[in-house]
């Protein structure tokens, strides 16, 4: 059976796809940070959407232990504040 699918997209705000889904019992990570400092309110664009069934939900490593992006995260990152 299929525990987790990862979902790559244009759109940063998929919030009505995430209720949709929500509502089934699947549960969705995101894999990219929140803005906090830019007008974007949302990323959505990378997400792992977990079975019910997958048992203990992945936790995101702690931000000492992230590897360098190979490539930049272009246009979406240039769009961003600094801050973010």
């Amino acid at each position: 059976a299929v525990k987790a699918v990862l979902i790559i997209s244009r759109f940063e705000d998929l919030s009505q796809n995430l209720d949709a889904v929500a509502r089934r019992g699947v549960h969705v990570v995101p894999l990219m940070r929140k803005p906090r400092h830019s007008r974007r309110p949302t990323d959505h664009r990378q997400l792992l959407y977990v079975s019910p069934t997958a048992g203990e939900l992945p936790t995101p490593l702690p931000q000492q232990e992230w590897l360098p992006c190979s490539f930049p995260n272009v246009p979406f990152e240039d769009q961003k504040a600094e801050a973010d």
